[in-house]
């Protein structure tokens, strides 16, 4: 004999929020325990999913010119090039700053639906992009806003996945 449980309008107004308004209709029938636990540990694992998703991502940098510090908003960055062990920060100006940070670890802190990794060398944010170019087999060419010293190639392993990043 299966175990029926009647459970407060407040545990089925949640289960109704979480997976719909189709439990809010059967509201007035008993829900089995285990259908119930169910739909709870899922929220819970979807709820652990959503907070682990919302990164909080860097929104500006600080920089020293000389004995002055200078805050430099998200917005304003074009690309990031490696300098050694520093990275380069660039802006739309065309100014240059020198940030004590590896461009791996500079990844972890932009956000994903700005900024792109092309290659070893280079991340670009999308504002930047000012032409695109088939390069070679699957890899592609960028001119920048503003310009680089060098030409700016997505990697091969990057190529098809910064195509997709394109185009979102």
């Amino acid at each position: 004999m299966k175990t029926m449980t009647t459970f407060h309008s407040s545990d089925l107004e949640l289960v109704s929020r979480l997976f719909g308004n189709s439990f809010a209709a059967e509201a007035k029938v008993p829900l089995n325990d285990a259908i119930v636990q169910c739909l709870l540990e899922a929220a819970l694992v979807l709820a652990d999913r959503i907070k682990g998703e919302r990164n909080v991502y860097q929104k500006r940098f600080l920089v020293t010119l000389g004995q002055h510090i200078r805050s430099i908003a998200i917005e304003q960055v074009a690309y990031f090039e490696s300098d050694g062990r520093y990275a380069k920060l660039v802006t739309h100006a065309n100014e240059k700053y020198l940030l004590d940070t590896s461009l791996e670890r500079l990844m972890t802190k932009l956000d994903p639906a700005m900024f792109y990794r092309i290659n070893r060398k280079t991340i670009v944010s999308y504002t930047s992009i000012q032409k695109i170019a088939v390069w070679s087999k699957s890899r592609v060419k960028l001119e920048l806003v503003p310009a680089t010293d060098s030409d700016v190639i997505v990697s091969i392993d990057n190529s098809g996945d910064f195509k997709k990043w394109l185009n979102r």
